[in-house]
């Protein structure tokens, strides 16, 4: 399933990685510019910025644009003809572009905290063998949201440590441990020769993690170095059963994929 590791550090020696930051616009125009300042905001400044639009139709594409002609860092891509294609196709299309030894993800109504990058590289630094890294996030945005996604955010903190995470993939197999894509940073060589075929779209970021967690571990920075917006359209959008049933069609695809056995046929704790 994966590549060959590059190895491209050296022992003894701090490394500033080239990262490429991995931004994903769908008619966001009236956040995408607080995105995009926040990554021109950064502390560490060895890194790019791959704006993948995929077929806004509000004035997101002239707004980009703009930034890209302003910066040298920031490349704006399209689907041919300017069509929507979704999430998998547009993750595609950026890391055929990103140049980064890892790419890191920012979502286009999302922020970054200025030091982002900075603890970023710090981690690659100190764990030289860091494929998958998340880090602590700030929900902000409509309250009701914010109370249970922060919850949330605020369990995986307690649960995760600093340093090197080995997730049971055969045990509790719908937590999702990693809850934005705008939180992680993967190894780009490692990431190329994954599977992004996930059966429910809105979860590709779970079908990527659990792929990458069989066989790498989760490095954790305890830092609030996302915000992560919360909408009022998120609260009440699917019912229980809806969710359970898709979630036992994105499972039984995951599971198989990785010849992991059902949870249900796994031993209990």
């Amino acid at each position: 399933m994966f590549r060959a590791i590059r190895h491209f550090f050296c022992p003894g020696r701090t490394v500033e990685p080239l990262v490429s930051v991995i931004v994903t616009s769908y008619n966001y125009e009236r956040y995408i510019s607080q995105t995009l300042d926040s990554l021109l905001s950064q502390t560490y400044r060895n890194f790019e910025v791959v704006v993948v639009d995929d077929g806004s139709a509000d004035g997101s594409v002239n707004l980009i644009a703009s930034y890209a002609s302003s910066y040298a860092n920031i490349r704006l891509l399209t689907h041919e003809g300017g069509v929507n294609r979704g999430l998998i196709a547009s993750m595609r299309l950026a890391l055929k572009n990103a140049r980064g030894e890892y790419v890191a993800f920012c979502e286009s109504d999302d922020y970054w905290s200025t030091d982002h990058l900075e603890q970023l590289v710090a981690c690659i630094n100190r764990h030289r063998d860091a494929v998958l890294i998340s880090n602590h996030i700030q929900c902000f945005g409509d309250e009701d949201a914010v109370k249970v996604r922060q919850a949330y955010a605020d369990y995986v903190y307690n649960r995760l440590k600093s340093g090197a995470n080995r997730i049971d993939l055969t045990r509790n197999q719908s937590q999702q441990l990693i809850p934005t894509f705008s939180c992680v940073a993967i190894r780009r060589d490692v990431m190329e020769g994954l599977n992004f075929d996930c059966p429910v779209e809105a979860w590709t970021d779970f079908w990527i993690y659990r792929q990458i967690e069989k066989d790498y571990p989760l490095y954790y920075i305890r830092r609030k170095l996302t915000f992560w917006r919360q909408h009022e359209s998120l609260n009440g959008e699917q019912s229980q059963g809806d969710f359970d049933e898709k979630m036992n069609v994105f499972l039984a695809a995951s599971n198989s994929l990785l010849n992991i056995p059902d949870e249900a046929k796994s031993p209990k704790r």
